[in-house]
């Protein structure tokens, strides 16, 4: 044990003297490392024992000129080195690593031999080769492969650079792998096709003991061509027109426009229209990207065929020509009805907002608001007014006693009083700041006075909601309070009688809501449309039957149904059927344009009263986002919001007509009221305000539409 401890001890210090400690670098399995300034080889003394033939084995190292570590004394021969483990040679110890085999043979000791190395690196290989062609614009890389293990922190984005052919550097990154003695640039953008580019390697590049490539290496190629597309030898396809076929909505102004799913060009002839008789209507013909528009010269004729044709002097940019196609539609019928102005209000302001009423011989504007020069939002105002169409005059309504001044409120005739409840009261500076009302009044007309509304059981404080007058009651049901986002699904019964609310039943009613509709059909108020928490569209509706206070649900089939705007649609009740019109927004898909463009379809139903089905009614023409609709002696009248679109439906010919054009655009907020065989239409915003966007002028000018 002791001779065994002797030996290690002596062939440690010379095994570290002849050894070198590991760099950190990129290394193969070796079981040891020289430093890094030396070439190394193996020097190996092996010799056996235990009862075996003594032999020796060693190999010389390549010359004599060797040291075996740089703060070493320097060997002038190999017997030197080996004169320095002698001890060892004399010892009979065994001396062994971890194989059984050399456990019980002998021992075995590895040496390294180390010379000083002055030898400059070279390039052994690049790629892409030198004047190679068709390298890949992107996903590929710059490699080179060297001869010795090069220093890593040598190769960088300023030492390996790649130009194009005007000598601009390609911004890219490089990366050294030492195991593989080769560095990678991979560029950061794609390189241009059909292009020269020139690699150059700086002389600064060293490898791991500092020698420098002798001298800059540099290396051309060529990107691959521009691929080449496959010939476009399909024709366009038309996707769309307007107005579409078998359409009854056409516009005189003589506008038809087709999309197609590509981009194409107009030739001479490519696109004309015609009448029933066949006689060309002349006019002009323009493309923008995939729509081609024809633009008659004249107006059209009212509920006249008309023809549009394409042919194949139409083509797509690659000059495929489109196969002939046709439609036909039909112009609309003359617009009905006449317009009449009614006096304007000396001291009634303009206003939007507000409710109006038909008495059976007045209306009755009330509440609302409008905007004051020096407020920075707008105003509830209190001067409301009633207009008697017999002597074309306009009165006040009392204050004593009213209401406090508000908007979304619901204004409800009972025969002989105007019911005001809910709304919203006040507002604060900030947009969306809202107090919502439980708060009503009852104003008698004959004597211009007003009585207060219990609250003791009323519903709780909310806007857009709905009212109806049963004959003997109000009901109000649904709305919102402060937030749209949550709606009620609650309502009462209010008794003028006796100044007193009851409250409905929730069982089986319609899900919460606000922005719905509702009509009476003399002994049931029918609930429809709307919006649900969220808000979601409220695609259903239900019955309420006053007497029992039980709900039943509407039926759901032949409903209207889709993505519809269900909180916008008209709804009016001619006495034995609800009528509906929904609007749905629309896109469509422009490949050209790469967008979706937005329009409007829109759906009509009807509801019968008696059966409780839902019946088919022919379309609109001009479907509107927003429509607003009221009944007039077997009319259903309905515009939008500006009132720059109406469309009359007639039950008794089971057809629409467009109504003459409203004398005056609005932005919203005016009221319609049908009143026997006349309808008023009263106030609204008028403009937006030409120094201020966020202010709306109001008007207080009115009109008189008669059939």
């Amino acid at each position: 044990m002791n001779k065994f401890l002797i030996v290690i001890l002596g062939i440690l210090p010379l095994l570290a003297a002849c050894g070198g400690d590991d760099d950190g670098g990129a290394t193969d399995n070796s079981t040891a490392q020289p430093q890094q300034e030396y070439v190394m080889w193996n020097c190996i003394i092996y010799r056996v024992v235990e009862g075996l033939t003594g032999a020796e084995y060693w190999s010389s190292c390549p010359n004599d000129n060797w040291r075996l570590e740089a703060d070493q004394p320097v060997f002038t021969s190999s017997d030197a080195c080996f004169a320095a483990i002698d001890v060892l040679k004399k010892n009979d110890a065994v001396i062994y690593d971890n194989s059984a085999e050399d456990r019980a043979r002998g021992w075995a000791v590895k040496l390294w031999c180390f010379e000083p190395d002055n030898k400059p690196p070279a390039v052994l290989s690049v790629s892409p080769a030198e004047a190679s062609s068709s390298f890949p614009i992107e996903g590929s890389r710059l490699r080179v492969d060297f001869s010795d293990n090069m220093d890593g922190k040598t190769i960088t984005t300023e030492t390996f650079t790649l130009e194009d052919s005007a000598g601009t550097l390609v911004a890219g990154t490089v990366l050294y792998s030492y195991q593989q003695r080769a560095a990678v640039l991979s560029n950061d953008e794609p390189l241009e096709y059909a292009s020269t580019y020139t690699a150059r390697l700086s002389t600064d590049i060293t490898d791991k003991v500092g020698n420098r490539l002798p001298e800059e290496y540099s290396w051309s190629f060529t990107t691959e061509d521009v691929p080449q597309e496959p010939a476009d030898e399909t024709a366009p396809v038309q996707t769309f027109e307007l107005p579409q076929a078998d359409s009854v909505c056409g516009l005189q102004d003589g506008i038809v426009t087709a999309r197609f799913n590509e981009p194409v060009l107009a030739g001479a002839g490519a696109f004309t229209l015609e009448n029933s008789s066949g006689v060309l209507i002349e006019g002009m013909v323009t493309v923008s990207n995939t729509i081609a528009t024809f633009a008659s010269s004249t107006t059209l004729d009212y509920n006249e065929v008309y023809t549009a044709r394409l042919n194949g002097n139409l083509t797509d940019i690659a000059g495929n020509s489109l196969a002939p196609s046709s439609w036909s539609f039909r112009t609309e019928l003359a617009p009905e009805g006449t317009w009449t102005p009614i006096a304007t209000p000396a001291n009634i302001a303009g206003r939007s907002g507000h409710t109006a009423i038909w008495t059976g011989s007045e209306m009755i504007i009330w509440g609302g608001y409008n905007w004051e020069a020096d407020f920075p939002w707008f105003q509830y105002v209190s001067d409301n007014g009633r207009y008697d169409p017999e002597s074309n005059q306009w009165s006040s309504v009392s204050t004593i006693d009213a209401p406090r001044k508000r908007e979304q409120h619901t204004a409800t005739w009972t025969g002989t009083e105007m019911i005001i409840w809910g709304g919203v009261f006040d507002r604060c500076l900030d947009i969306g700041c809202l107090y919502a009302t439980d708060t009503g009044g009852r104003y008698d007309p004959s004597t211009d006075t007003w009585l207060p509304m219990s609250t003791v059981g009323a519903p709780s404080p909310r806007r857009r909601h709905t009212a109806i007058w049963t004959g003997t009651e109000l009901i109000v049901w649904g709305g919102v309070g402060n937030d749209y986002r949550y709606p009620s699904g609650t309502g009462a019964r209010y008794d003028p009688a006796t100044d007193t609310w009851s409250p409905l039943s929730t069982i089986n009613a319609p899900t919460a809501r606000g922005n719905h509709k509702a009509v009476f059909d003399g002994q049931r108020m029918i609930v429809w449309g709307g919006e649900s928490e969220g808000p979601v569209d409220a695609t259903d509706g239900g019955i309420y039957d006053p007497v029992a206070d039980v709900w039943t649900a509407m039926p759901s089939q032949d409903a209207p149904g889709g993505v519809g705007l269900y909180e916008s649609a008209s709804v009016v009740s001619s006495g034995t059927d609800m009528l509906v019109w929904l609007p749905e927004k629309k896109y469509e898909y422009d490949p050209g344009a790469d967008e979706h463009l937005k329009s409007y379809v829109s759906q009509t139903r009807r509801f019968n009263f008696q059966n409780q089905q839902w019946l088919a009614l022919p379309d609109g023409c001009n479907p509107r986002a927003t429509p607003m609709a009221v009944w007039l002696n077997g009319r259903m009248l309905s515009w939008n919001s500006s009132f720059t679109l109406g469309q009359s439906y007639n039950e008794q010919l089971d057809s629409w007509a467009p109504i003459t054009p409203y004398p005056e655009s609005r932005a919203g907020g005016a009221t319609v009221v049908s009143a026997g065989d006349v309808v008023f239409v009263w106030g609204g915003a008028s403009e937006v305000n030409a120094t201020n966007s966020s202010i709306l002028e109001v008007s207080n000018l009115g009109y008189r539409l008669s059939f």
